[in-house]
């Protein structure tokens, strides 16, 4: 269980001396089957620009509408390695390839 810091450990250990292993047991296997965190999302702040750099999806997936594939996703809100006047720069993002429309 290379996944499971210290204190969650703990909780496990207590649930089982409590007899609950089934409990303990559900917790395991939720962090045993988690996937893996994405690559940590990078930002700076250069010549009055932020620059963000995030990894492209392995398997890019069509947008809602259809009209564009998700090439990159922020997956929610995220912290970067920026700061702005000392607070960290959070941030969202979609990148897309949009489809070319069609002729007719």
């Amino acid at each position: 269980m290379s996944k499971v810091n210290s204190v969650v450990q703990s909780v496990i250990d207590d649930l089982r001396k409590a007899g609950k292993t089934a409990e303990a047991d559900a917790i395991v296997a939720q962090i045993e089957t988690a996937p893996e965190p994405r690559e940590a999302l990078a930002a700076g702040i250069k010549d009055g620009k932020i620059v963000v750099a995030f990894p492209l999806h392995d398997d890019p997936q069509p947008s809602k509408s259809g009209k564009s594939t998700i090439i990159a996703a922020s997956d929610g809100t995220h912290r970067t390695t920026a700061t702005w006047n000392g607070m960290p720069v959070v941030l969202t993002a979609s990148i897309y390839a949009e489809h070319p429309k069609a002729q007719g």
